[in-house]
């Protein structure tokens, strides 16, 4: 069982529980839906984010073969999916442009669009991923007694 904490995809203090592509084994997928409910599946297409490859699920998967990989990803939103991206290009121009210089107006400005685009700074975003996440580490708990 892992559950992977991610921000950057989704709306505003949005969580969408995800399972990756160790979906192989589709017994995995159903015990997931039976203990968080709504489990959106990369490889159904179904979900917001792409069909990644080399997650730790699949590690897992691939390093203990027939093992049952009960893991998801709760994925939650911060900003709209361009302004994800548009920090993200800031990012990498500040480090292969400007040498990483981070101390500058520029470079302070670029962080914290970065920040911003992964964090959210109010307390409404830091409640609903609380309470979320509480919500499915008892969910978590009640599927490992049954």
């Amino acid at each position: 069982m892992q559950l992977d904490f991610h921000t950057g995809l989704g709306a505003y203090g949005d969580c969408e529980l995800i399972f990756g592509p160790n979906a192989v084994n589709k017994s995995d997928l159903s015990l997931a839906r039976a203990w968080w409910g709504r489990v959106a599946c990369t490889s159904e297409g179904d979900s917001l984010s792409a069909d990644v490859q080399g997650t730790n699920p699949s590690a897992i998967a691939e390093e203990v073969p027939g093992a049952q990989v009960t893991a998801i990803a709760l994925e939650y939103g911060v900003v709209p999916v361009l302004d994800t991206l548009g920090a993200l290009r800031a990012d990498h121009w500040l480090y292969s442009r400007n040498s990483g210089d981070t101390g500058s107006p520029l470079g302070r400005e670029i962080k914290q669009q970065i920040r911003g685009a992964f964090y959210g700074e109010t307390d409404d975003w830091k409640d609903r991923i609380y309470a979320k996440g509480t919500e499915v580490l008892r969910q978590t708990f009640k599927g490992l007694q049954s």
